[in-house]
């Protein structure tokens, strides 16, 4: 069997939050890339990276933008997941070898995590990937890229730990270890999965760039600005998890109302196994990070 290399990658969302760094990163590992953008964007990109401009809901539009393409890498925001089907299937159609969809969250293969509403759009994503393998007999194949939650991004918007405020609510106690990832080694991540084609074919992937606690993350951020004025919370993942159902019970269209609850379980809560197991770091050339990198992330967040 010949060696597939990938060479041409279209990239979807490359405005993103994750988008901007996975497109630098193809850039500079010297891909042809192609920015597929909406009808109406005024997005800009760097000067030479080619944009085709698409109609997320016609098919035909999309396989004529990913004709001739060897990758396609999704970084869609959730808010516009809708969009992804189509894109998928025309890829599946014009036979693209590799997509990585607009995945990077926590392991749902896990029995604990893929029962949660909030996973149910990946898990059909993942058959629907799943099946176009098997239909094309391998011409299509496909990477799930696995990061927990991205560490800059959480810090940023206070999610793991609120800088700007100097409070933080530890779940669980906060002694709970969990992988997280800032948004550069993803991208890095996303680099490695095509470099790599055969070992990464058709599975998951998980990558981590630290393994913390948020008494650790407290820890941090007394040393990124000071002892003095912090607020600290308690919070059970047990009521976030009970709460979120109840929510998305009676208030399934509420998406926000229970969406965040699971999360918050599913990140902080030792009974979904928020530390990865086995890490894919060094096939794909993703370094672990050092506690000055979060102090850094720390230390931007509370000065925006």
């Amino acid at each position: 069997m010949s060696t597939i290399i990938i060479k041409k990658v279209a990239l979807a969302g490359a405005s993103g939050i994750l988008g901007k760094p996975v497109l630098d990163h193809l850039l500079a590992a010297k891909f042809d890339v192609t920015v597929l953008v909406r009808e109406n964007s005024t997005s800009a990109f760097p000067d030479g990276v080619k944009t085709i401009r698409v109609d997320y809901d016609s098919e035909e539009s999309l396989r004529a933008a990913m004709e001739g393409q060897d990758a396609l890498v999704s970084t869609i925001a959730a808010a516009a997941m809708s969009s992804q089907e189509n894109l998928i299937k025309a890829a599946i159609a014009v036979r693209v070898h590799r997509i990585i969809p607009s995945d990077f969250v926590a392991d749902y293969s896990l029995e604990a995590n893929k029962v949660l509403p909030v996973y149910f759009p990946k898990l059909a994503t993942k058959e629907l990937l799943e099946k176009g393998a098997r239909d094309t007999d391998g011409a299509v194949t496909y990477t799930l890229v696995m990061n927990n939650v991205f560490l800059d991004w959480g810090i940023n918007f206070g999610f793991l730990i609120d800088a700007k405020n100097k409070s933080i609510v530890l779940h669980d106690g906060g002694e709970t270890q969990f992988s997280t990832t800032p948004l550069h080694a993803v991208a890095k991540g996303v680099v490695g999965v095509l470099q790599h084609p055969e070992e990464t074919a058709n599975r998951a992937v998980r990558i981590q760039g630290t393994v913390i606690t948020q008494k650790r993350l407290l820890e941090l951020g007394k040393k990124a600005l000071g002892d003095e004025g912090w607020t600290v919370t308690d919070s059970s993942t047990s009521e976030d998890l009970q709460k979120g159902w109840e929510v998305f019970k009676t208030d399934p269209t509420n998406a926000m109302g229970w969406a965040i609850k699971f999360l918050i379980s599913v990140i902080f809560s030792k009974q979904h196994t928020p530390k990865f197991a086995e890490v894919d770091n060094d096939l794909l050339g993703v370094p672990e990070i050092e506690d000055e990198e979060i102090i850094g992330y720390i230390k931007k967040a509370a000065s925006v």
